[in-house]
C-alpha cells in the first residue's frame, strides 16, 4: 500500500495524516516535540496538571475544514460561543477603568453598538468600520496590488481616515496576526475580513479547556482508531528532528536523516540535544509540515538544484511573541470571560482568563491569566524572570493586585516562542511563499505559510495547507476519493459597491467631526489642565 512520511505533527501535518489514513495510506508522523499539536498544542508543566498553551486561541466561524475535523473526533461540544472582545485602559488615580466591549464586529445587528462602545469616539469608530468595508470591497483587479501594499499604506491613502481610527486597525492586527499595520499585506487583511464578515456571529469560539486534552489527544486517538479499523500502519515518532533530505540521482527523496532529541525544543529552554542520528528510509512521499525556519535548514546543494523556489523561504519573516501563564493566589474580581486587549500597552498585551474559560480550571476559585505580548523585540533577549517581572508590572497598570502577595510566582510560566515564531503575511511575501508541490516529485509542503486556498495565516490556513498536500499525494498515488478543501464564502464585491459609495460622504463628515472634537479637547486642555 502507498506510504507517506509527514514531518511535523501540528494541525497541518495531522490534517494530512487524517485524510490519507482514511484513503488507505500508511503514515509515519515525525514530531520534534514530545507532544503533538505544534503551535496549537499544550504541554504539561507539572504533575499537578498545569498546562501551558502557545497562546490563547480564537476559532472562527469560517474555519470550515477545521470544524469538519472537530466533528469527526466528536469535540464540538468542547467549544463555546464568544460574541465579544473586551478592552481596558490604564488605571487612573489607582482605580481600574470601565470595561469596554465590542460585539460581533462585522454584523449589522451590532454596528451601532460598536460605534458607540466608547473604544474611540463615535466618529472615529464609524470611520474605522467604514474603512473595513472599503478594504473588503476593493475591486478584483486591484487584489494583486494589495499584496504589495501594507494595511497602513492602504488606509493612509484614504482621505477620510484619522489617527484614532488607524490605531484601532493597529490593535486588531497586532493581536490577530502579531504583525503591525505598516508591515501586514493589505490583501491578507482583506481576505480575513471578507471571510469573517460573511458569518460574524458569534465573533469567535473559545475552547473550554487546554488544547492537548480537549482537541489534540482526541484527534490522535481518532487517527489510531482509523489505522486499526482499516488495517493501515500509523507510526507516530515523537522527539524526532529531520536534519537532512537525502536524494537519489533522479532527485527523489529516498531517506530522511533524523536526530533523536533528548527533550522537547519548545519546552526545554536549553539548546536541543541530539542523542543519536539515524536514517529513515522513504517508501513513498514526504510532506514537510514544519515552519519556514526548519525548511530553510534542510536546503543544501541537492535540494536547491531540484527545488530552487524553496530558497525563497529564507526571505519569509516570522515574529516572536511571549506567552505567560500567570497564577494568582486570589480571585480577581469582575474580570470578563473574553479576550481582553489592554489599550496603549507597552508590549501590546492581551489576556484570557483561563480559570473561567477552561472547564478544568478554577477549582480553587483563583484567577489564572494567559497573557500574550505581541510587541516583544525590546525584551525578547532578557531572562525569563525579568520578562515576567516586566509583564506583571505593566499588567498592574491596568488591573489592581499586589505583586508580592497575590501572585503564585512558583507556578507562573513564561515562554518566548522564539523557536516557534509566527509567520507573518508581510508586504511582498505572497510571491515568496512556497506552493504545495516542489520541484522534487515526492516532496510536498504544508503549513500556514504555504500558498493554499484559504491563504490567511490562521489555524484554518494550516489545516487547508495540510489537506492540499494530502490531495497532491493522493493524486500521485492514484487511489481513494479526492480530498477537498472548503473555501469560505464572501460577500460579492458588486453588493458592496453601493455601500461603499453611500458610506463615503458620511466617512468624510465623521472625519470633520473627529478633527473638530480633537481641536476642542486640545484647546480646553490648555484652559483646564486638570480636566
Amino acid at each position: 500500500m502507498p506510504h507517506v512520511s509527514i514531518v511535523g505533527a501540528g494541525m497541518a501535518g495531522m490534517a494530512a495524516a487524517l485524510r490519507l489514513l482514511e484513503r488507505g495510506f500508511d503514515v509515519t508522523l515525525l514530531e520534534q516535540d514530545a507532544f503533538l499539536g505544534g503551535k496549537l498544542g499544550a504541554h504539561q508543566l507539572t504533575p499537578a496538571g498545569d498546562y501551558h498553551e502557545h497562546s490563547y486561541h480564537m476559532y472562527l466561524n469560517w474555519y470550515h475544514n477545521f470544524w469538519d475535523i472537530v466533528d469527526d473526533i466528536g469535540a464540538r461540544d468542547r467549544f463555546f460561543a464568544q460574541p465579544v472582545s473586551a478592552y481596558l485602559r490604564r488605571m487612573k488615580h489607582g482605580r481600574q477603568s470601565e470595561w469596554i466591549e465590542t460585539a460581533n464586529v462585522g454584523s449589522i445587528a451590532t454596528a451601532w453598538q460598536n460605534i458607540f462602545s466608547g473604544l474611540r469616539s463615535p466618529a472615529d469608530m464609524y470611520i474605522y468600520s467604514y474603512s473595513l468595508l472599503d478594504l473588503i470591497g476593493t475591486p478584483q483587479q486591484r487584489h494583486e496590488h494589495l499584496d504589495e501594499t501594507s494595511v497602513r499604506g492602504f488606509m493612509g491613502a484614504r482621505g477620510y481616515i484619522t489617527d484614532q481610527a488607524m490605531s484601532v486597525q493597529q490593535d486588531m492586527l497586532v493581536k490577530a496576526f502579531a504583525c503591525p499595520s505598516f508591515l501586514t499585506a493589505a490583501n491578507t487583511f482583506r481576505k480575513f475580513l471578507s471571510y469573517s464578515f460573511q458569518c460574524p456571529s458569534p465573533m469567535m469560539w473559545l475552547l473550554g479547556g487546554n488544547t492537548q486534552e480537549c482537541l489534540i489527544r482526541p484527534l490522535e486517538r481518532h487517527l489510531r482508531q482509523i489505522a486499526r479499523r482499516t488495517g493501515r500502519t500509523l507510526d507516530i515518532q515523537p522527539l524526532r528532528q529531520v536534519i537532512k533530505l537525502l536524494l537519489d540521482d533522479r532527485g527523489t527523496v529516498v531517506r530522511l536523516e533524523c536526530g533523536e532529541l533528548a527533550s522537547s525544543p519548545s519546552v526545554d529552554r536549553s539548546p536541543p540535544q541530539i542523542k543519536r542520528t539515524f536514517r529513515l528510509p522513504v517508501h513513498g512521499d514526504v510532506i514537510l509540515a514544519v515552519p519556514p525556519q526548519a525548511v530553510a535548514s534542510l536546503l543544501d546543494d541537492a535540494v536547491y538544484q531540484h527545488a530552487p523556489k524553496l530558497g525563497d523561504v529564507r526571505k519569509l519573516r516570522s515574529e516572536p511573541m511571549i506567552s505567560m501563564d500567570l497564577y494568582f493566589k486570589v480571585k480577581l474580581p469582575d474580570l470578563p470571560l473574553a479576550i481582553v486587549n489592554l489599550q496603549d500597552s507597552k508590549f501590546d498585551l492581551s489576556f484570557l482568563d483561563t480559570s473561567q474559560a477552561w472547564a478544568t480550571g478554577g477549582k480553587s476559585g483563583n484567577t489564572v491569566l494567559n497573557v500574550v505580548a505581541s510587541d516583544v523585540e525590546p525584551i525578547i533577549c532578557l531572562s525569563y524572570k525579568k520578562i515576567a517581572e516586566l509583564l506583571i508590572e505593566h499588567l498592574n497598570h491596568y488591573i489592581p493586585f499586589s505583586r508580592e502577595r497575590d501572585i503564585d510566582h512558583a507556578r507562573t510560566y513564561v515562554q518566548t516562542n522564539l523557536r516557534e515564531a509566527l509567520f507573518t503575511n508581510e508586504v511582498g511575501s505572497a510571491k515568496l511563499r512556497p506552493t504545495t508541490r516542489t520541484g522534487i516529485a515526492n516532496l510536498f509542503m504544508a503549513g500556514d505559510y504555504v500558498t493554499n486556498p484559504i491563504d490567511v495565516v490562521t489555524i484554518e490556513g494550516a489545516v487547508a495547507s495540510g489537506l492540499s498536500a494530502a490531495e497532491a499525494v493522493r493524486q500521485r498515488a492514484g487511489i481513494g476519493e479526492p480530498i477537498t478543501v472548503t473555501r469560505p464564502t464572501t460577500i460579492p464585491e458588486a453588493a458592496l459597491l453601493p455601500l461603499r459609495l453611500a458610506g463615503a460622504p458620511s466617512a468624510y463628515a465623521a472625519k470633520a467631526m473627529s478633527v473638530s472634537q480633537h481641536w476642542f479637547r486640545e484647546a480646553f486642555r490648555e484652559v483646564f489642565p486638570r480636566g
